[in-house]
């Protein structure tokens, strides 16, 4: 509670004079205590940290200094930007002392927020294959088996699969993290590619009636992560291998034969089949981020979805029972052919082919 009222005291200090040394230092070391404690909590729920990140107290101080360098920067002219245009945008021009605790209560959801953030871009940058999982999995939920709503009070996203009772459960109480993982490393291993490993989370959840049959987006995600990363490292699968400058060189070329795939697909395929009027633009925009979809899976997966399941994940619910007569030539024309252009230019742009990252067929 000490604590508390001082760091009201100290943020309303900072507020009212940011340029101020001693105050600065003060608030610095209030956002340090913040940040160590919130690193501390994340450590400790699993959350996943950068590429040789360490528990001890050095390694944690060093990651806390690195985020708080970037929450606290400065740009054109505009001290703490991020601090001041978060307060400005919502609503807080002048900092008055009868809002303290209002302000304090912002200035703690900015700070873990932006601490997530900036783990999460580390942790993209570090290593290219988290952040075309965590893309995959998003992709997933916000496919029609699957419902993301926001809870008003407390902001947080939840996920349920649509043929689950949740409204039968909303008395239960959520499932712990500690038991997520466990649930999500059981569906992990009766399961063959990711999108039968989501569905067979929310299978098993349904069948514990103690809990409720949603779940916190964000801890399901992080969960996911940690049980594929520990298995992939155990069975030889994806397995980091640090960012060297040949590994980054040929990740970079393999995105960028993804892309140009991708663009002469449009320009070629995809465009014909407009011309012709066998699909309007509207689908063949839709069709060609369902290639994007699938050459990731095939780049980056041991295992890839059946292809309708790509159109399924694009095109709206009305459309899924005309596959077999009106779309099944067109779509399977178009992800072979997307298939067969991006080998051709991965081939060229690697030294062994796909520089031994890529895990498709």
């Amino acid at each position: 509670m000490i604590f508390l009222e001082y760091g009201k005291e100290v943020l309303a200090e900072f507020l009212s004079n940011p340029r101020d040394k001693s105050g600065f230092k003060a608030f610095f070391d209030l956002c340090y205590k913040y940040a160590i404690s919130f690193l501390c909590y994340l450590k400790a729920k699993g959350y996943r940290f950068p590429i040789g990140q360490n528990s001890d107290s050095k390694s944690m101080s060093d990651l806390a200094i690195d985020i708080l360098g970037s929450f606290l920067r400065s740009e054109d002219n505009k001290p703490f930007c991020v601090i001041f245009d978060f307060y400005n945008n919502n609503g807080f021009v002048a900092f008055k002392k009868d809002h303290a605790e209002e302000l304090f209560d912002q200035f703690r959801s900015l700070l873990f927020g932006f601490i997530r953030q900036e783990l999460n871009r580390i942790n993209n940058e570090s290593d290219p294959q988290i952040g075309n999982l965590k893309r995959r999995i998003k992709d997933i939920l916000n496919s029609p088996d699957f419902c993301c709503t926001s809870d008003e009070k407390d902001g947080i996203e939840y996920v349920y699969c649509k043929n689950t009772t949740i409204k039968n459960r909303a008395s239960q109480s959520l499932l712990t993290f500690e038991r997520l993982l466990d649930l999500v490393e059981i569906a992990y291993n009766s399961s063959h590619n990711r999108r039968e490993w989501c569905r067979n989370i929310f299978l098993q959840l349904d069948e514990m009636m103690d809990v409720q049959s949603r779940l916190k987006k964000h801890e399901l995600i992080s969960a996911m992560i940690n049980v594929n990363k520990k298995y992939t490292e155990l069975e030889g699968f994806h397995t980091y291998r640090g960012p060297s400058a040949e590994y980054q060189i040929q990740i970079k070329a393999i995105e960028i034969a993804k892309e140009k795939a991708i663009s002469r697909l449009k320009n070629d395929s995809l465009l014909e089949f407009v011309n012709k009027g066998r699909i309007d633009r509207i689908t063949a925009d839709r069709f060609s981020s369902a290639v994007d979809r699938y050459l990731t899976d095939l780049i980056y997966s041991e295992d890839i979805d059946l292809i309708p399941v790509y159109f399924r994940e694009v095109m709206p619910e009305s459309e899924h029972h005309r596959y077999l007569r009106d779309y099944k030539y067109i779509f399977e024309t178009i992800i072979g052919r997307a298939e067969e252009y991006f080998r051709e230019y991965a081939k060229k742009s690697t030294k062994s082919g796909f520089g031994g990252y890529f895990k498709g067929r």
